[in-house]
């Protein structure tokens, strides 16, 4: 699937169901391998037949997904990509930050990339404003960087060509494996068409450049805490609103963890899409320095794999 031979995922994947029926993950991915191989009414099919079964969220992001790059059965797409949304965003509310478990952690990026399914649905619809609105939030909470590409399209799309370049070269910045190498290729000649003068080499830098942009985006000014060099790493409980609802400390320098009151004032800059009432849980470390004060640096989605 990843390589798109979606023709050759297809028997593996009936094997899979027919071994286990009611696995709607493999069902889900069955039907976007029908579509994205052209088999779009064999996809409908069973994507008709497993929501008989119930709506397993990632399936319905899925096949949202799947149906939003073929570009067919749009108004279906987004009633599942809503769906999925609806209930991952359900699931956020009902993580509790003083008994914090590794699946609440492992949510996040699974909201972002229903939030990016989502966008990619509005993107398709024309709504460019409403796409714009989920990618920003879905690029915020995970510079994953499929998402970047998405919110780069989005730009160009509004004729915010400036901002659709950086916005590129901070997608291939990531250099995650969300982001498939053909893309990178595609990206790289887009950004040479709309800036010329853009430096997209991956080499050491002498001045700022993308992977500092990404680093400082996560960057929170806290002020100073303690008079002397110290860490500590906390949890983040974020609301809409960009509001702090909890303050977790994990470990670290003891002394650091007075600094709780401080993080809850702190601003994150958190964004959320338009209407939506999730919660976002993030992991950072607080560094402090008696000289310049402190600042508490979120770690990416990826990279957190503990809630100790």
């Amino acid at each position: 699937m990843a390589q798109k031979r979606y023709q050759e995922a297809i028997p593996p994947l009936q094997k899979a169901i027919r071994l286990n029926p009611d696995d709607l993950a493999s069902t889900g991915n069955l039907a976007q391998a029908y579509m994205l191989s052209g088999n779009l009414d064999g996809g409908r099919s069973l994507l008709a037949k497993a929501l008989e079964k119930g709506t397993f969220p990632l399936a319905l992001n899925n096949i949202a997904y799947a149906l939003a790059d073929a570009n067919v059965d749009l108004t279906d797409a987004l009633d599942y990509a809503q769906q999925a949304v609806k209930q991952e965003e359900d699931a956020t509310k009902k993580i509790d930050p003083t008994a914090l478990k590794l699946a609440d952690v492992q949510q996040m990026p699974a909201l972002a990339s229903f939030w990016d399914t989502l966008a990619w649905v509005h993107f398709r619809l024309g709504h460019l404003q409403l796409a714009e609105s989920y990618l920003t939030a879905a690029w915020q909470l995970s510079q994953f960087g499929t998402i970047g590409d998405h919110l780069a399209q989005v730009d160009e799309q509004q004729h915010k060509l400036k901002a659709a370049s950086h916005m590129y070269q901070l997608a291939l910045a990531t250099m995650e494996r969300r982001l498939p190498t053909d893309r990178r290729d595609a990206i790289r000649q887009h950004v040479k068409a709309i800036d010329p003068t853009a430096d997209l080499s991956t080499g050491p830098r002498l001045s700022h450049g993308p992977t500092d942009d990404l680093v400082d985006a996560r960057r929170v000014k806290v002020g100073r805490v303690v008079q002397k060099s110290a860490s500590a790493e906390f949890f983040i409980l974020l609301a809409p609103g960009n509001k702090v609802e909890n303050v977790s400390y994990v470990s670290g320098s003891a002394e650091l963890e007075e600094a709780q009151p401080r993080l809850t004032n702190a601003d994150f800059h958190a964004t959320f899409p338009e209407g939506s009432d999730a919660r976002v849980v993030r992991r950072g470390l607080l560094m402090c320095s008696d000289i310049i004060g402190c600042e508490f640096v979120l770690y990416p989605l990826d990279s957190v794999r503990s809630v100790n």
